[in-house]
């Protein structure tokens, strides 16, 4: 059963079995391959979440975002396997457009189709998030129950964020406070009422390109228009 989003658990230690830490190193294994495909070409991307940190389960997603605006038909050209679906996103007027492609084995690519915000990008590091080069170790993050998860030699440790003052979380994940609160207030929402609808999330054609398309949305959309000019 998945956990709950925004629910509370109670602090613990966690000793990851032989089986957990081999899961860790395959799931990684796949993160590392999915991320060189665009490092060959200088793009610089990261894996977040439950990868980043460690604390994985055999349903945990491969979460790759790429972090610098790049052409989809770069990115597609590098993807050398099915691209299962691909759909452009936006959570709210205001938040960052982005194209996700979704492939085999519950990984997806992300890249932003607008310049992100410094915010946007520190929500990345709520989660916990690494770099190629950092594939080796663990990051502490804040999963979806609002468990701050603190990397051992040995496992973890879970501990509530109500536990924990705001600008030491703000110091261990290198964000800024006011990027912890916003996701701590829409993790709660979702614990509550559940996950909400967004702006925009439209399947686009696989033949199609998804630079084209938002270009289409835009004009029929006057709130995308203008955050997209907005962005320059």
């Amino acid at each position: 059963m998945r956990s709950k989003t925004g629910s509370y658990g109670f602090r613990k230690s966690v000793v990851y079995d032989s089986d957990h830490w081999d899961l860790l190193e395959s799931l990684r294994d796949r993160a590392r391959e999915v991320i060189g495909w665009f490092a060959k070409n200088s793009i610089p991307a990261l894996v977040h979440g439950s990868i980043a940190r460690g604390d994985v389960k055999p349903s945990s997603d491969i979460d790759v975002f790429i972090s610098v605006p790049v052409s989809s038909f770069l990115v597609e050209t590098l993807i050398p396997e099915e691209i299962i679906e691909k759909k452009i996103v936006q959570a709210t007027p205001n938040h960052l457009v982005k194209g996700v492609y979704v492939l085999d084995g519950n990984t997806t690519v992300t890249i932003p189709l607008v310049s992100p915000k410094r915010r946007e990008m520190e929500f990345y590091y709520f989660g916990g998030a690494i770099s190629q080069g950092e594939m080796d170790k663990r990051v502490p993050g804040i999963d979806k129950r609002l468990m701050f998860i603190q990397p051992t030699e040995s496992g973890h440790e879970e501990i509530p964020v109500y536990e924990i003052p705001l600008n030491h979380l703000s110091t261990v994940l290198g964000i800024d406070v006011d990027v912890i609160e916003e996701r701590i207030r829409v993790l709660k929402r979702r614990g509550t009422v559940g996950r909400t609808g967004v702006f925009i999330n439209r399947t686009i054609p696989s033949n199609a390109s998804l630079d084209e398309w938002l270009r289409k949305l835009a004009k029929r959309n006057p709130l995308l228009r203008q955050e997209i000019h907005r962005r320059g």
